[in-house]
């Protein structure tokens, strides 16, 4: 059957597995087709080293297809900082270069190996800066040579993907915005719609109780210890964990739009995925 436009192809990009998903169609689009491979975490001294091995052989079996790719980044591969506004920076080389600033300060001369983007805000809002390995970002880019038909044309940080989802039901006034996944929480908190607050985690949240002290941590050690309880949250694998709505927290679970050809109730593991397919 002749296809009137090229499929796009989704993958997580986890530490211990990729998730893939390829959808097809203008109009309507729909899941065509969904695969998870298992990564080993100690194929080499980088923890995307065993996810980049697999993902090779996923891109050289793709060679030959037509075909938009796009990787989400695990959170555990990304650094955020929020980027203080200013009017005086009125070009992008000036504003990356206060974003490696921002980045150095906390992390030091690494920060100067660092791949950065800096999200698009109004004027006056702090802009958030995502960083990640030079390296990392070459071998993706390594893995889909030029001029092949499957073309790599966008790598985005879950946290990013995720907003870009889900942006309309973030409401305009005080929120935290909270992504798990395996051993890692991202945590943001927006005020007035304006990013207020970004912290991203090494943490095992397993239920209700280790989310709770979760979030009373994160709220006492940042400025946004005296503003509302309203979260909401997404969870990359555990989706069916009960949330508890105590202590003066509201939780909402975070839910990605019905497509043809993915199950709400088997398929959580494609939901890191299907962010960037959107």
């Amino acid at each position: 059957m002749l296809r009137l436009s090229r499929d796009r192809i989704s993958i997580a990009f986890c530490p211990d597995r990729l998730a893939g998903v390829r959808t097809g169609g203008l109009l309507r689009p729909q899941v065509l087709e969904k695969r998870s491979i298992e990564c080993d975490t100690g194929h080499g001294p980088q923890l995307w080293h065993g996810a980049l091995h697999a993902l090779r052989g996923v891109a050289a079996s793709l060679k030959d297809d037509a075909a938009d790719v796009t990787v989400v980044l695990s959170n555990h591969f990304v650094r955020f900082s929020l980027v203080p506004w200013s009017g005086e920076l009125r070009h992008a080389g000036d504003e990356l270069a206060m974003a490696r600033y921002c980045f150095a300060k906390v992390h030091g001369e690494r920060a100067s190996q660092w791949e950065l983007r800096l999200s698009r805000d109004v004027a006056g809002a702090p802009r958030l800066a995502s960083a990640i390995d030079k390296d990392l970002m070459d071998s993706l880019l390594g893995c889909f040579k030029q001029g092949g038909k499957a073309r790599l044309v966008s790598v985005q940080p879950y946290l990013m993907a995720a907003f870009n989802v889900w942006r309309k039901e973030i409401p305009r006034d005080d929120t935290w915005l909270l992504l798990i996944e395996p051993e890692r929480a991202c945590i943001a908190h927006i005020r007035q719609g304006k990013w207020s607050m970004i912290r991203n985690t090494k943490v095992e949240i397993t239920d209700a109780r280790s989310l709770l002290e979760f979030l009373e941590r994160e709220r006492s050690v940042t400025e946004a210890a005296n503003e509302s309880g309203k979260v909401l949250v997404s969870f990359a694998d555990n989706p069916k964990m009960a949330l508890p709505q105590s202590n003066g927290w509201s939780f909402t679970n975070l839910v990605l739009p019905v497509r043809p050809g993915i199950s709400p109730a088997g398929d959580e593991r494609y939901a890191m995925a299907l962010c960037g397919s959107w």
